[in-house]
């Protein structure tokens, strides 16, 4: 049985991480609960740049008034028309011993040129990449189509993954059972690849938590600025 982890022990020495993962697989709502795990945890500041450039329906920008309400500051720039933006103050935080810096890198390969030019102060020992496992997306479903997917973002963004998190959600209607078959399709699919950490749904956490042995992040679900 695992129990639910301290964001700031699990990633003990880190203090910048990068979110990829295919188009929809959580990447956000994951970022924005690590968010608030980590200022919840830490005196430390924590700044959450919202780098997706993809247009998608859900974006870390959509909860601002929460975020910062949290004592998370949240830095994005906007888009004309379908011109990307590079989001100003990434490298100074990057550099920035005194503070979390998370990354949201949004739409798959193609957001993930977006932080190629990071790269750089992305290689050290205090930043994790972090790659994003949904089951139930489209092309994570064998293990072709993800090795594929991660082959193209990691190449987009020059950047190594270091670790994985399993999120075994489809929003609202995610129920214990999903989460659990969920879990054992990615394990089977990527048996040399674990999990470091797995999402799930807050209220749901007591109903599948003597049966995981991997930590757990117990995440708040939301969708278009709205929490369920």
């Amino acid at each position: 049985m695992m129990s639910v982890v301290r964001i700031s022990e699990l990633y003990a020495g880190k203090r910048n991480f990068v979110f990829l993962g295919e188009a929809g697989s959580g990447k956000t709502q994951i970022a924005i609960n690590f968010a608030f795990a980590l200022v919840r945890e830490q005196s430390c500041a924590v700044q959450l740049f919202d780098m997706d450039q993809t247009k998608t329906g859900f974006r870390a920008r959509d909860f601002a008034q929460q975020l910062n309400a949290e004592g998370i500051s949240l830095r994005w720039q906007p888009q004309f028309f379908d011109a990307p933006t590079v989001v100003s103050g990434v490298d100074e935080s990057l550099r920035d011993s005194g503070c979390f810096t998370l990354l949201d890198v949004g739409g798959g390969h193609y957001g993930s040129h977006m932080i190629g030019q990071f790269s750089q102060s992305l290689h050290g020992k205090d930043t994790e990449v972090i790659y994003i496992l949904n089951p139930y997306r489209p092309w994570s479903r064998r293990t072709e189509d993800i090795n594929a997917t991660m082959a193209h973002i990691t190449a987009s963004c020059a950047l190594s993954i270091d670790s994985f998190i399993f999120n075994p959600n489809i929003g609202a209607e995610t129920s214990p059972e999903l989460i659990l078959t969920g879990l054992r399709e990615l394990r089977a699919l990527m048996p040399e690849q674990p999990a470091k950490l797995v999402t799930i749904e807050s209220a749901l956490c007591g109903s599948v938590m003597s049966q995981l042995d991997v930590p757990i992040l117990p995440i708040k679900l939301s969708s278009y600025g709205e929490w369920f």
